[in-house]
């Protein structure tokens, strides 16, 4: 018995539906098995003993891997040909092999990138950081012209002071 099923939906891609698919078949003992991704759905041909195709069928009207939309499940008989399931999971595998290698390709992009932003990065802090040094060096000389200052103006203050009380006769 040979069976073609079309699951629509709106998040039916890139959630590991077909792997889901192959391992549920695979637990059936299904004997053909094949699943693509196609324009908003995932088309799966499946043949083997009745009995195992129909429970295939059944898992997949009633299952759905976790984050999945689905909208609509076409069922229909299929008379063409079918890969034996070992050879669907060597391509899959394969497949799934090289948007690793994808993946690991722009992660290593990415962390240049990142490296090349933190290498900017810690130029502006060493920036800062002399700027903020000069803006130290500023305040602590602004700080001893101002103590300087504040004490001729105290001692002159204590001196007219003194003077005042002189004359007004105050010890």
């Amino acid at each position: 018995m040979k069976r073609r099923l079309v699951i629509k939906g709106d998040v039916v891609h890139d959630i590991g539906f077909r792997l889901f698919l192959y391992e549920q078949a695979e637990v059936l003992d299904i004997a053909e098995f094949q699943a693509r991704n196609v324009e908003r759905a995932v088309e799966v041909l499946v043949g083997g003993d009745e009995a195992e195709v129909a429970k295939f069928v059944e898992f997949v009207e009633q299952e759905r891997p976790e984050r999945a939309d689905v909208e609509d499940i076409e069922t229909e008989e299929y008379e063409g040909k079918i890969k034996p399931i070992d050879r669907f999971a060597q391509s899959f595998m394969l497949a799934q092999m090289g948007k690793f290698v994808n993946i690991g390709m722009e992660m290593l992009a990415t962390e240049k990138a990142i490296k090349k932003d933190t290498g900017k990065m810690l130029e502006k802090q060493d920036s800062l950081l002399e700027k903020q040094d000069e803006t130290l060096s500023e305040v602590k000389g602004l700080r001893e012209d101002l103590k300087s200052y504040m004490e001729e103006r105290f001692e002159r203050i204590e001196h007219e002071i003194s003077v005042i009380k002189e004359k007004i006769g105050v010890f």
